[in-house]
């Protein structure tokens, strides 16, 4: 049986400018990239922005493991197999 990986969540920890030793968990989504900051500035804090400048260290990423589809299995009918025959296949 094969599996397929998919990235379930990416969360990056970014510590507080205002409450030292707290931090915000910072929530980007892995289909279009949207971002989700716990703190109470509004739009566009500085923790997002350390996120796009690289600035934010290395994320916290949740990968889910699930059985991959099984591959298509073909079977060639009686009259396939007369075709493929008179071919020569």
């Amino acid at each position: 049986m094969q599996f397929k990986n998919t990235i379930s969540s990416i969360t990056y920890r970014i510590p507080s400018d205002s409450q030292p030793g707290a931090f915000h968990d910072v929530a980007v989504d892995p289909e279009d990239g949207r971002m989700t900051c716990p703190c109470p500035a509004r739009g566009g804090c500085w923790h997002e922005k350390a996120i796009r400048t690289g600035l934010a260290g290395k994320p916290i990423v949740r990968v889910s493991q699930r059985p991959a589809p099984d591959p298509v299995r073909v079977s060639i009918s009686e009259a396939g197999r007369e075709l493929a025959d008179m071919l020569q296949v």
